[in-house]
């Protein structure tokens, strides 16, 4: 909820041994829409921690919190940079959402939350004391994996959607491939929906459910094992 916080803790390890360092809080909690989304929440950058965490029942202030930390020394994770915040205002997800999927890649994050369509937000970390939302895409459905094939594209493995009663009806499993060379105007540049409702694959358990390969001709090969259902959508 909004009034919890959600410890992190640093430790050092050196010559085999662990060593306790500090501890530092952010708002809201880890976890998502997959069992094991808040493995990728969490994101070293030499001193600093980057998190994003979720918040429930956010309303208009949107599901999800960037938090920067930086090793203050004295046993304290001390938080340099929010967001959103007085300065950047705008949300991360939209009310009554949900953090679905999270990956950091070099100065840039990715977030991706759903309700009945699936908002990607790219989140710019090159100043980490400044993070602030480049850009946004909106298309049909969610991704629950991220995986980075290059700089400027992400492969996202989740499932697609109708809208049924004011909520999101799942249905089949959702491949897709986003360009975000421009980080401020991402595009979905294909998908595919294999199956119908009720069709699960392997990346909905676990994020080595999807395996990907550049082959030598510089293709990427896909591996994603599905159990299909073609029933209808209702």
């Amino acid at each position: 909820g909004l009034g919890l916080a959600a410890p992190r803790l640093e430790l050092a390890l050196a010559g085999g041994r662990v060593a306790y360092r500090g501890s530092g809080t952010v708002p809201g909690r880890l976890g998502g829409g997959a069992a094991d989304t808040a493995r990728f929440m969490l994101s070293a950058d030499g001193p600093r921690l980057r998190v994003v965490s979720q918040r429930d029942g956010a309303g208009s202030a949107g599901p999800a919190v960037l938090s920067v930390l930086e090793d203050a020394g004295g046993g304290e994770l001390k938080t340099i940079a929010t967001l959103p915040n007085a300065r950047r205002p705008e949300p991360i997800g939209k009310p009554d959402e949900r953090v679905h999927a999270v990956r950091f890649v070099g100065a840039r994050a990715y977030v991706v939350t759903f309700r009945n369509i699936d908002p990607v937000y790219t989140i710019d970390l090159a100043d980490p004391a400044d993070p602030k939302v480049l850009g946004a895409l909106e298309v049909p459905g969610f991704s629950e994996r991220l995986v980075p094939l290059t700089d400027t594209l992400l492969l996202g493995v989740g499932h697609d959607s109708v809208p049924w009663q004011g909520a999101d009806l799942q249905t089949g499993v959702l491949v897709s491939l986003i360009d975000v060379a421009d980080p401020a105007r991402p595009v979905e540049r294909a998908r595919r929906t294999i199956g119908g409702r009720g069709s699960r694959s392997t990346s909905d358990l676990t994020p080595h459910g999807v395996t990907v390969v550049r082959a030598a001709d510089g293709r990427f090969r896909v591996s994603l094992p599905v159990t299909v259902h073609d029933g209808d959508a209702w």
